[in-house]
């Protein structure tokens, strides 16, 4: 297990005040390409600029693609994460990685977790599950499933596998468009329906033009970092599309903050 460790940044609320309410964000789909490290990224982003410190595991160990752009200065200072993020790669295909990592979470109470996963890891999501869903409400976190889809079947009935998994958890699809805005294998459907029945939202992932995509995953930058060091308007593109990330993830961001109020 390979750790890395960010400075502190300022926080617009007391962190005590979450501890015990801060979710675990699990971002996860059905299949390969989907944009799982993508949203990932943003969601992170997010949470950064609304003053959160950030626990982030990446699961995916052949490809830490998330991993790899959150570090500080990857030729100078491999393994160090930007400012507010504390990180960690992680194999979860046995259960004593799960373990650790709950542990983790419980000795960084005062971190809002998020947990990138790659396609193939989904069977051990669904295998050593039940240690998320059984012991997440025991250190006073609860679990936010954020799945991303495209417009293909298979994506939509891995999401049906895993609601049968964590059927009490809090579940968001991200719905990451590459031909239009039809999902005609979810929309209207029953898993669209499942996920709506518990109060999950469907968001349209906002696009964000190729150029810049290739450059994040190119160069290893952080969205915070890109807009440091991009082309002028490469940067435009990239405020642009962190705005309206900001703008589609706010109904689930609020929650959040709301519980963390109610306590």
């Amino acid at each position: 297990m390979l750790a890395a460790e960010g400075n502190d940044m300022h926080n617009q609320w007391d962190d005590r005040s979450e501890a015990g309410h801060t979710p675990v964000y699990l971002v996860t789909g059905g299949k390969g390409g989907v944009g799982k490290s993508m949203v990932a990224m943003v969601f992170i982003d997010q949470l950064r600029l609304q003053g959160h410190k950030v626990l982030y595991f990446e699961t995916d160990t052949a490809n830490a693609d998330v991993y790899l752009c959150l570090e500080r200065d990857a030729e100078n200072a491999p393994g160090q994460a930007i400012d507010g993020v504390t990180m960690f790669t992680i194999n979860i295909e046995n259960g004593n990685s799960w373990a650790g990592m709950l542990q983790l979470m419980e000795s960084h109470p005062d971190h809002v977790v998020v947990i990138g996963t790659a396609s193939r890891t989904l069977d051990y999501v669904r295998e050593y599950g039940y240690m998320l869903r059984d012991t997440l409400p025991l250190l006073g976190r609860r679990l936010v499933t954020l799945w991303v889809i495209d417009e293909q079947l298979d994506s939509v009935n891995q999401l049906r596998e895993h609601l049968e998994v964590f059927p009490d958890s809090e579940t968001h699809v991200i719905k990451n468009s590459k031909h239009g805005p039809d999902f005609p294998f979810y929309d209207g459907g029953d898993v669209h329906g499942a996920v709506t029945a518990k109060g999950g939202l469907s968001l349209p992932m906002p696009r964000l033009l190729l150029c810049v995509v290739n450059s994040l995953y190119s160069e290893r930058l952080a969205i915070s970092q890109a807009l440091d060091v991009l082309p002028t308007v490469n940067k435009v593109i990239l405020l642009h599309f962190r705005k309206a990330c900001g703008k589609m993830l706010e109904p689930i961001l609020v929650r959040a903050r709301g519980a963390a109020a109610a306590e």
